[in-house]
């Protein structure tokens, strides 16, 4: 499967707070809210649903 055109990532937002992200090929991470959301078979599983929290290391 082909990655995500940067055109099309542009206009990708949070689903939960309308933010940016930053992205891997497993995880999509919004950069406001924290939240991250899993890439599946390529594609980025961007539902409220979806949504795992960010676990802060201390």
């Amino acid at each position: 499967m082909k990655p995500v055109p940067p055109e099309v990532i542009a206009l990708l937002v949070c689903p939960v707070c309308r933010a940016e992200f930053a992205h891997d090929e497993r995880w999509w991470r919004c950069l406001a809210c924290r939240a991250k959301y899993p890439v599946v078979d390529g594609v980025p599983v961007l539902t409220p649903e979806a949504r795992r929290p960010i676990v802060e290391d201390r």
